[in-house]
């Protein structure tokens, strides 16, 4: 997966928003507006392939957060992107990788809960 020629990150006031460039990606009728760990990951791969398993280290490092946590941001943050269509993908199933998401956001509470270890 790659983010899509023309769409840019920007700083507009105070906000981080996606935002088209060239009239071949100009579509008014959304604003994509990233929160801060989004941006923090679209400027880490925005010259570069990526996938979950790209994403994951990359919160782990920077937020300090368990795998099993990042792993089901990363997922959501991706389905994300495919969804408004700012990102580059060869057959990505947004509803498989929102189950895979959910399953593991669940398997989380259960560790967390100490059900299972």
């Amino acid at each position: 997966m790659r983010i899509k020629k023309g769409f840019v990150l920007r700083d507009v006031c105070g906000e981080k928003i996606v935002v088209a460039e060239g009239k071949e990606n100009i579509d008014f009728t959304k604003i994509i507006n990233m929160n801060e760990s989004a941006a923090f990951l679209w400027e880490k791969v925005k010259d570069t392939d990526f996938d979950v398993d790209t994403l994951k280290p990359l919160l782990c490092d920077e937020y300090d957060v368990e795998e099993a946590t990042a792993l089901a941001d990363s997922q959501t943050i991706l389905n994300q992107w495919v969804e408004a269509g700012i990102v580059d993908c060869d057959e990505y199933d947004v509803e498989e990788a929102t189950a895979l998401a959910d399953s593991q956001t669940i398997l989380n509470q259960w560790v967390e809960a100490g059900i299972v270890e």
